[in-house]
Order: C-alpha cells, then structure tokens, then sequence
C-alpha cells in the first residue's frame, strides 16, 4: 500500500534542484571533507579538533547528502537516491550531540527512505525523530514523524500504524490544522482497508464539527 500524501505536511520536493545546484552541493562537500578530520570526534578522544573544522561541518554534510536523495527521488533515480541516504546515514547516526538536527534530517530522509522502499530503515529515521521531537514538545514536528512512521510501519504490515496516525491526526486537530486532519481522516480509511479494520473518523469527532451542529 502507498498512502496518499497529507497536503499539509512538506514532503519531497515536487521538482528537481538544478544541475550548477547540484555542482554547488558536491563542490561544498569536498571542501567540508578537506577541513574535516577522517572520522568525527568522539566523546573520548584525546585529539582536540582542528579549528579549520567548519561549523556543524558534519551536520551540514549530511543534510547536504539529504537534499542530494531527495533530488534522485524526485528524477526517480533510485539508486542514487539509495546510495546518498546510505552515506547521510553514517553522518546523522553520529550526530547525538546534536539532537535537533539530527531529528530534522531523521525526519526528512526516513520520506526519503519511504520512497526508496527501504521501510525498516525509514522506520529507524522516523522513531528517532518522533523521540527528539516529543521531548522537545514540538507537536507539528512530532505529528509530522508519526505520520511517516505510520506509513513506514503500514508498509511493513505493522497494523500499529493505524494507532500511530490516529495520534497524528489528534496532534493535528489540536493544533487546529484543519487540511491535515481531513488528509489523515481519508488515509486512516486507506490504512484500515489494509488491515480490514473499521477506522475512527477525527472529521467525526472534531470539536469544531461538533460545534456546527451543536444546538
């Protein structure tokens, strides 16, 4: 099954980034990669870091590798999409000092993983995010990953994704996101279907629904 996508909720670009883009991403790559040390530093190391280091060069690299995936997703490259999520990954697993971010490339290249049908690992991505983002209390960000990690979790046959987007479609309708909740409403079903179960509807139940027809 390949849900639908929420309206709502940014996903892969829906055109390619240019060719002298691409030329600038792979150029700002190579010079991360000549400042930076043969491995990222450790919590233990006894080596103090070169102060040529770039800022976040690390984190910079990585998403630089995110945007590069998402651009082969979009031309449905698959295997070069495959290829720059492989070494995203590597980047952002190293990343712990450094959660937010590493959060916000889980999020987006778990989407991109989705795509690349490598569910288990989009799985990964998006549990990460959903950890990061619900200790921060970022309600949209963390509604957003659980939307992807139902999707990752559905297309594994996991019938725990349609509990998973029921708690996005809440977040959603707590935020007041409208678009999202009826997005997710029409994706429960599809879900459901799936599963052969009976959805709960959160257009239904919506406190704004409710008050229209409160007399």
């Amino acid at each position: 099954m390949r849900p639908r996508r929420l309206s709502s909720i940014p996903a892969p670009e829906s055109a390619p980034i240019s060719r002298a883009r691409l030329h600038q991403l792979s150029s700002e790559i190579v010079e991360i990669q000549r400042a930076l040390p043969s491995r990222p530093p450790e919590e233990d190391d006894d080596v103090a870091v070169p102060s040529t280091i770039p800022s976040g060069g690390w984190a910079r690299m990585a998403r630089i590798l995110v945007e590069i995936a998402v651009h082969h997703v979009v031309v449905r490259d698959v295997e070069a999409a495959r290829r720059a999520a492989d070494d995203a990954l590597l980047l952002i697993d190293l990343m712990a000092a450094e959660p937010v971010q590493q959060a916000e490339l889980s999020l987006s290249l778990g989407e991109v993983l989705l795509e690349v049908h490598a569910s288990e690992r989009a799985r990964e991505r998006f549990e990460v995010a959903v950890a990061v983002f619900d200790q921060r209390r970022d309600r949209a960000s963390a509604a957003r990953a659980r939307v992807g990690l139902s999707r990752a979790m559905a297309s594994l046959g996991d019938p725990v994704a349609r509990a998973v987007l029921e708690d996005a479609g809440t977040a959603f309708e707590e935020l007041g996101d409208d678009d999202a909740v009826r997005a997710i409403d029409v994706e429960l079903r599809e879900v459901t279907a799936s599963f052969d179960e009976s959805p709960a509807s959160f257009q239904a139940v919506s406190p704004r629904s409710a008050a229209r027809v409160k007399v």
